[in-house]
């Protein structure tokens, strides 16, 4: 049995639709931008966000130093911002428009 206390988070635990909505259209939209990288830039990253690698640890499984791991990340961050951005200044021209 559940008393008061117990029932005191619950609501505040469930998550917004509208938010889990647009977590999932940015997260979508993320993985396009990461799906139109060199396929070594798109290791990297998965690498190091998807399974929380350290740069030894990725330099180990794909055979770059430590600093090529490191421009790698650094270059693949840099490309996928400017494509969420170009996507989203479209989308914001495009919502001017209707």
């Amino acid at each position: 049995k559940m008393d008061a206390d117990g029932l005191e988070g619950v609501s505040q635990q469930a998550p917004d639709p509208a938010e889990s909505a647009g977590i999932r259209d940015s997260r979508r939209e993320v993985l396009d931008c990461l799906a139109t990288l060199p396929r070594n830039q798109q290791d990297v990253v998965r690498l190091r966000f998807q399974q929380n690698l350290s740069y030894k640890e990725i330099s180990d499984i794909t055979g770059a130093t430590s600093g090529q791991v490191g421009f790698l990340l650094h270059e693949a961050m840099r490309r996928m911002r400017l494509l969420l951005d170009a996507r989203r200044r479209k989308e914001s021209i495009q919502g001017g428009r209707e």
